[in-house]
């Protein structure tokens, strides 16, 4: 017993030097006094640096500390929002071993911003297609408190506002109707069948998202099914460290605001969490609204796999004044929806990933709010789906293949076909579901990237097949190139091809002057663009031309005025147009420690023309897309603290709409006039509150985005915001 002890005794010290204590702080370059907190440091075998050793996030005096690390020959990757990476070889011997890091502020390069909406989330440096990306500090800068609001801001997107604040709005790009674009959250699409109306009906807040990212033009190849006009990416926080966020709001026409948010997380586990609610007395007769959001996201790193999950609902009920016709201005509607998705990612090399998904939305509508038996529309539509797909990167290049399966279905009072045996509606006695309709269809793609020297070129295409009620195939191909003519110059062409399904409101939809056509065809479109993009430190712009051929587009036509109007792949659509781009982050010429500094300057210009052909039939496309949109923005920062920022906009659509007259119901054709919108916000921010005060629409301008729909006048809010970091 007394030798097992003393050879147990001799061994300590060898046990001693098997592991140490790394230890050390992280700091900005130039100014060691100042510590970075919440910086992700990570620990890397020299001969491994894909597999994290051991991690670790700073504390608020920028201090960290990596116990039990065996010795070796390490590479320890430090990296903070707003700082470059700092990589620093080296060695922990028997008694551990300290590293100060620091680390040099930088503006975030947009080549660093990950594109989550892509077939394989990568950088933008790496995008051969251009794609706009509205990242959460221009978010925050923004005087607006919804997704669709933010939106006003973008050239090459119109949103169409039936009701204020994302209450319902209609996301069209390049001319396009709302009909004709996908909608993905953390890369899962999320598009509604029934009605593009529905498409931002999602269970997120502007306070819950990182990144917005739009793909303008057929989007097939990059997300899928639905993407003619183009596709919208919301990307929400997965961060590492601990952080908590809260918003308080209150505003003219009782609009008040609250929201609340947690992330946090390390190298092996991340979450987020949303609560967030949003409403008003309405700013005229009859456009009240109350929506509540619940978002929680997180995801966990089992070996080289990461394991992912999302679940959202959104409830929302408002009055609908005039939203559907001018006659009933009693009109309310309420909406709940349910989304969710469970996936998995590995491999780098060679990359396999999965998705499983679910959407539901319950909407119901009435045409006199107090009077529900009068009229009333009520409908039920889910969809599940699942994809997965390869990706392999060899000396060849990038080349990923894959499927998609999606099965889109709906209940309803009037959609559909009768069903033998109707179901019950929730919470409703007097109507049951009587109609409904359901479709399967699948997808293939295969997408290829080669990068020779300076020069990027991306093909491949998508394949849709039709499953049920009828089985169709149809191939969709798309080219893009990309030359890097120097370090900050790049030029880009592409021609992009894409489909649209018919929704279940163009089958199925019926009115007194109206009738649906269930043996509708896809939509499709071809899109050839080309434009040339810089990024420079001080000065970034763009410049894109495009021509897109749309075939086979869904319009409500008729052969003579005693027929009702139906639904027909009777139009050919071309579009010519161009958008132009400037931004200057000015701020990098002012001293920081300047009374006044200048931060950034925006300028962006997008103007689009659009011919239509439908033979002998009268046709009611509505050709009211926004032929100019001219957007500016200005921030700047006083006294350190102060900042303002102010958005104008100016926008003019093509063609007129009919107002209609209260009493006698007759149409008069108003043409739309151009009109010019100043939004504001000035923000005191200090290190955990920011209060500021906001306005839109300052120039009270009379703003019609449908047909006698006036959109609010000046409108002033005060808000707090306070953040832990």
């Amino acid at each position: 017993m007394k030798r097992l002890f003393l050879s147990l005794l001799a061994m300590l010290p060898m046990l001693a030097q098997a592991q140490g204590q790394l230890q050390g702080r992280v700091c900005v370059h130039g100014d060691t006094a100042q510590a970075v907190p919440f910086a992700a440091v990570m620990l890397f075998h020299t001969s491994d640096t894909v597999r994290i050793v051991r991690s670790a996030v700073t504390d608020q005096r920028g201090r960290y500390a990596i116990g039990a690390v065996p010795e070796g020959q390490y590479l320890l990757r430090v990296s903070s929002l707003g700082y470059a990476e700092q990589r620093v070889p080296l060695a922990v011997a028997a008694g551990g071993a300290e590293a100060d890091v620091p680390l040099r502020r930088v503006s975030v390069d947009v080549d660093e911003v990950v594109i989550a909406s892509e077939r394989m989330p990568t950088t933008m440096s790496q995008v051969v297609r251009p794609v706009t990306v509205v990242g959460r500090s221009a978010l925050e800068a923004m005087p607006q408190q919804s997704l669709a609001d933010a939106f006003e801001y973008v050239p090459s997107v119109d949103i169409r506002q039936r009701g204020v604040l994302g209450v319902q709005a209609d996301l069209c790009i390049r001319g396009g109707t709302y009909d004709q674009n996908a909608i993905l959250i953390n890369g899962v699409n999320f598009t509604d069948p029934q009605t593009g109306h529905f498409n931002l009906s999602i269970p997120l807040d502007i306070d819950d998202v990182s990144q917005v990212e739009v793909i303008e033009g057929p989007a097939g190849r990059a997300v899928g099914a639905n993407a003619l006009g183009g596709a919208v990416g919301f990307v929400t926080p997965s961060t590492m460290g601990l952080n908590a966020r809260a918003h308080a709001l209150y505003g003219n026409h009782g609009l008040y605001k609250a929201n609340l948010s947690v992330a946090g997380g390390s190298a092996m586990a991340r979450g987020f969490v949303a609560l967030s609610a949003l409403g008003s007395q309405g700013y005229m007769h009859n456009t009240d609204f109350s929506t509540r959001n619940l978002f929680a996201r997180g995801s966990l790193n089992v070996g080289r796999a990461e394991l992912n999950a999302q679940f959202g609902f959104a409830d929302k009920a408002f009055g609908s004044n005039g939203f559907y016709t001018l006659s009933y201005p009693e009109q309310y509607e309420e909406n709940q929806t349910w989304l969710g998705s469970v996936g998995v990612s590995a491999g780098k090399k060679l990359n396999v990933r999965a998705n499983a998904y679910w959407r539901r939305l319950d909407d119901r509508y009435l045409l006199v709010r107090s009077d529900p038996a009068f009229y009333h529309n009520y409908h039920l539509t889910d969809v599940l789906g699942a994809n997965a797909q390869l990706a392999l990167r060899s000396s060849l290049g990038l080349t990923a293949l894959g499927t998609e399966w999606r099965s889109e279905s709906i209940v309803s009072t009037r959609l559909g076909d009768a069903l033998s045996r109707s179901r019950t509606i929730r919470g409703i006695d007097d109507a049951r579901y009587d109609h409904g309709y359901s479709r399967l269809y699948a997808t293939l793609f295969i997408d290829h990237t080669y990068q020779y020297g300076r020069l990027r070129v991306s093909g491949g295409g998508i394949m849709y097949m039709g499953v049920s009620p009828t089985a169709t195939t149809r191939f969709y191909p798309g080219l893009d190139v990309s030359l890097q003519a120097t370090g900050r110059l790049r030029l880009f062409a592409s021609l992009s091809s894409a489909f649209r399904l018919p929704t279940f409101t163009d089958l199925f939809y019926q009115s007194p002057n109206n009738v649906g056509n269930r043996d509708l065809r896809m939509e499709q479109a071809y899109i050839y663009e080309a434009g040339v993009a810089y990024a420079g430190g001080l000065l970034g712009g763009k410049a894109k031309l495009f021509f897109r051929q749309g075939t086979d587009i869904i319009d409500w036509v008729r052969t003579s005025d005693t027929v009702l109007y139906t639904t027909m792949n009777m139009t050919t659509l071309n579009t010519v147009g161009y958008e132009l781009g400037l931004n200057l982050r000015t701020g990098r010429l002012f001293d920081a420690q300047r009374w006044f500094r200048l931060d950034r300057v925006g300028l962006g210009y997008a103007h689009i023309s659009t011919t239509k052909a439908s033979g002998t039939y009268q046709s009611v496309y509505a050709l009211d897309y926004l032929r100019h949109k001219a957007t500016g923005t200005v921030e700047l920062s006083l006294w350190r603290r102060l900042s303002c920022s102010a958005m104008l906009v100016y926008q003019h659509r093509n063609g007129s709409y009919d107002r209609e007259d209260p009493v006698t119901h007759a149409a008069t054709p108003v043409p739309f006039r151009g009109f010019v919108t100043l939004d504001a916000r000035i923000a005191l921010r200090t290190e955990h509150l920011t209060p500021y005060l906001e306005a839109t629409n300052l120039t009270n301008a009379e703003a019609f985005d449908y047909s006698g729909l006036m959109l609010p006048k000046r409108w002033f809010r005060l808000g707090l915001r306070w953040n832990m970091r």
